[in-house]
């Protein structure tokens, strides 16, 4: 799932860029939220896969939190620890035609009720670009059930949050900050806080650590220390009809 999304954000951007890619209007682009981009996705998909996902019902929590400058709202759903007696399983299947796909499962070990666990900590979940917080649910659960109470947040300009501009994180960090500061607040979190974040999620949770003294612990997985090369291997991978040297040209006119 987390590669089908992407995708269909660049067969949009592809419509966009067909005929007129200039620096300029790759550069309005770039810093463009993928949720102005296209018309957001409905939840309604996001809602049903959870559910799916958890055997019929939903066991997360949402929750509101209010960021900026530039304001938004950003939103994210906790889940408590505790054993969820599920196992995941992923594989990779060969369709026929030449084309992998990628499966998920989620597979209930017993029909036992919900068994809590003592909490040892926070962790806050981080989605890549152009994606939304729901992809990171298989995290959630192995991490719920290591004893830990699970943050994933839609980041600015994704998902079910607010905000118009993607600024490669100068904006997103200072909203994890604030978040974090909210949810102490609220007492939904407690003293011992990590983050785990994929792709640009794992950019954001570098960052956010690195001025954040509350954050003890970092797992980023495919993350990039240059933004502008990320976005070059973007277009080549996904096929965007815009050259090399236009995306330098409009990268320079965004930094």
């Amino acid at each position: 799932m987390n590669n089908l999304i992407p995708k269909q954000c660049c067969v949009f951007l592809a419509g966009l860029l067909a005929g007129c890619a200039t620096p300029e209007r790759v550069a309005k682009l770039v810093v463009t939220a993928p949720n102005v981009q296209r018309a957001a996705r409905s939840s309604q998909w996001a809602d049903q896969w959870l559910r799916a996902l958890c055997g019929g019902t939903n066991r997360f929590q949402s929750i509101t939190i209010p960021v900026g400058p530039p304001e938004a709202t950003l939103n994210a759903m906790q889940l408590s620890p505790g054993d969820y007696h599920l196992d995941f399983v992923s594989a990779v299947e060969n369709d026929g035609h030449g084309h992998k796909l990628f499966s998920l499962k989620a597979l209930p070990r017993t029909n036992s009720s919900l068994a809590a666990l003592q909490e040892r900590g926070t962790i806050l979940l981080l989605h890549g670009y152009s994606i939304r917080k729901e992809t990171m649910t298989p995290w959630a659960f192995v991490l719920a059930q290591a004893g830990y109470r699970v943050i994933l947040v839609d980041l600015r300009g994704h998902g079910q949050s607010t905000g118009k501009i993607f600024s490669c994180g100068k904006y997103e960090t200072s909203d994890l900050v604030q978040t974090l500061d909210y949810l102490s607040a609220k007492g939904i979190c407690c003293d011992k806080v990590g983050v785990l974040g994929i792709s640009f999620g794992a950019d954001l949770a570098l960052q956010w650590a690195a001025r954040d003294s509350r954050v003890a612990a970092v797992v980023a997985i495919a993350a990039y220390d240059q933004p502008e090369d990320a976005f070059v291997r973007f277009a080549q991978e996904m096929k965007i009809p815009v050259s090399v040297k236009v995306l330098e040209l409009a990268l320079r006119l965004v930094v």
